[in-house]
């Protein structure tokens, strides 16, 4: 019976943590959705290890494409190798290609072209 009752808060336990960690992503959403990079940073914090990580990591990188050129390539690359044939890996690289060719940086722009 012990082993019955320990079981059952162990499953209610990790039901209460995926829904807090359910909420957390949708709070990280919104603070995405609103510009604010702290609020982001700390539900990514948050999620790490979770399944929804990449997002985090993604909502954390994307307003740096606009706002910190210098940071760009190797920021883009090593998110991209790391969640490499991720939809969201696909997603940040095109959204990068989009700000490439905004800002005229042709020559960056052909370098990292797919294909």
């Amino acid at each position: 019976m012990k082993k019955f009752v320990a079981g059952l808060c162990l499953v209610l336990y990790a039901g209460a943590l995926h829904a807090g960690r359910d909420d957390d992503f949708m709070s990280m959403r919104q603070a995405f959705q609103k510009g604010d990079a702290a609020r982001v940073s700390l539900y990514a914090q948050r999620l790490q290890g979770h399944v929804l990580e990449p997002y985090a990591a993604y909502y954390q990188l994307r307003p740096q494409l606009e706002e910190n050129p210098a940071v760009r390539a190797d920021s883009v690359k090593n998110f991209l190798f790391r969640y490499q044939d991720t939809l969201l890996a696909e997603r940040l690289l095109v959204d990068w290609l989009k700000i490439l060719g905004r800002d005229e940086q042709w020559i960056c722009l052909a370098k990292h072209m797919p294909g």
